[in-house]
């Protein structure tokens, strides 16, 4: 049996609202939201327009991947 190796990859471009009064208070809150998941459920919601691929690859004896 062949092993395979399939390289998946994604594009995605989200864009955050955050109110602030000025912008070191609103890259502190930004902060906030990536160190607590927020901005993960974020962009969740927006994931209709994202750009996926992938490629599978074969993978040799040693150890390289080659795409045929």
């Amino acid at each position: 049996m062949e092993k395979f190796r399939v390289k998946q990859s994604r594009t995605y471009h989200t864009w955050v609202t955050i109110e602030a009064e000025t912008r070191s208070e609103a890259e502190q809150k930004y902060l906030e939201m990536l160190g607590n998941g927020e901005d993960y459920d974020f962009v969740s919601r927006q994931m209709g327009d994202v750009d996926e691929t992938y490629t599978i690859y074969r993978t040799l004896e040693n150890g390289r991947n080659v795409t045929w």
